[in-house]
């Protein structure tokens, strides 16, 4: 039979447990946000493409009246776009302080964790970010200007 002792301090465990994963994978949401980002917007005008059955036109192939089989992943992807300034300052700072932990010891005076990880994930997550404005103001096949008419 288990003490009560023992069974909060495995529980405690757990949800410990639970919480860091949650938050690792908040994290990678955070960093893959710019990726997830165009892919929203790529997969609007993908799915209005096979709506109408042509490539959509700027100015023409509005994608608010296209169809309700738009409507919902233009909503989701105008959320994306109204929470993209959130997530670059969110997702900033958290590689900053990602960058500090750099200085970080445990109790025998070693790093915490390698830096070369760190400071790769954070090199990554601002080319990223690099990437997607770049492809957003090149635009190609004009998604842009057909998603913001």
């Amino acid at each position: 039979m288990t003490s009560p002792a023992i069974a909060s301090d495995s529980s405690a465990v757990v949800g410990r447990a639970r919480r860091d994963r949650l938050l690792k994978l908040g994290s990678w949401v955070l960093y893959a946000y710019p990726a997830l980002l165009v892919a929203s917007l790529y997969g609007t005008w993908f799915v209005a493409w096979l709506v109408l059955g042509a490539q959509p036109r700027p100015s023409l192939d509005d994608p608010k009246s296209i169809g309700l089989l738009v409507d919902v992943p233009y909503a989701l992807t105008m959320g994306m776009l109204m929470l993209a300034p959130g997530a670059l300052l969110i997702g900033v700072g958290r590689a900053l302080f990602a960058l500090v932990g750099l200085f970080e010891r445990d109790a025998q005076g070693a790093p915490r964790k390698s830096a070369t990880a760190r400071v790769t994930r954070f090199s990554l997550f601002l080319l990223l970010w690099c990437a997607v404005l770049w492809l957003l103001r090149y635009d190609p096949w004009s998604v842009g200007n057909w998603f913001m008419d």
